[in-house]
């Protein structure tokens, strides 16, 4: 199974010509994926989920209010209610932090496939790809995409440049 994990800045959201030159990338990066993993933002997040969504691709959508909302078994909850929120400028980088353990631990399981299952091999592969603009100011897409690497999750940095994106993967 192929997953991909999709961050992006929010600032992208309303360039049409960033969105323009996202749909020329990203079907390439997801024709191979089972599954799209990203967040709620809107933006490239947001793209991709709508992508999964029309193409048949199982998705976790991964919300600031808690939830994840899968197209395979519903919503679910991936912070607990009991537990205290951090600050809300914490917040958003918890959620990333959630949704690269969740990708991680996705790969990790499929690794002990083999020990129940001689069949065909069944390695989950995990790429996160995060379109960066390098005007945001919040940083986030290079925070999923740092812990992403030091996870040991495959990256790939696509940076926006004005009329196209262009890849700087560095890890």
């Amino acid at each position: 199974m192929n997953v991909l994990l999709v961050t992006g800045s929010r600032s992208l959201s309303n360039n049409e010509t960033a969105y323009d030159a996202w749909l020329e990338l990203f079907p390439s990066l997801a024709k191979h994926a089972a599954r799209i993993v990203a967040g709620d933002a809107v933006g490239p997040d947001r793209w991709a989920i709508r992508h999964a969504a029309n193409n048949g691709t199982g998705f976790e959508e991964w919300n600031l209010d808690g939830c994840i909302y899968s197209s395979r078994s519903g919503p679910s909850h991936w912070w607990s209610a009991s537990k205290p929120r951090p600050s809300s400028n914490r917040w958003p980088l918890e959620r990333n932090k959630a949704m690269v353990s969740r990708c991680n631990a996705l790969r990790d399981l499929e690794a002990l496939r083999p020990l129940y299952y001689d069949g065909p091999g069944y390695e989950t592969r995990v790429l996160c790809v995060g379109f960066v603009d390098p005007q945001s100011r919040t940083h986030g897409t290079d925070h999923t995409l740092r812990l992403a690497r030091q996870a040991g999750i495959w990256t790939a940095r696509y940076v926006w440049q004005g009329e196209s994106f262009e890849e700087q993967s560095n890890g």
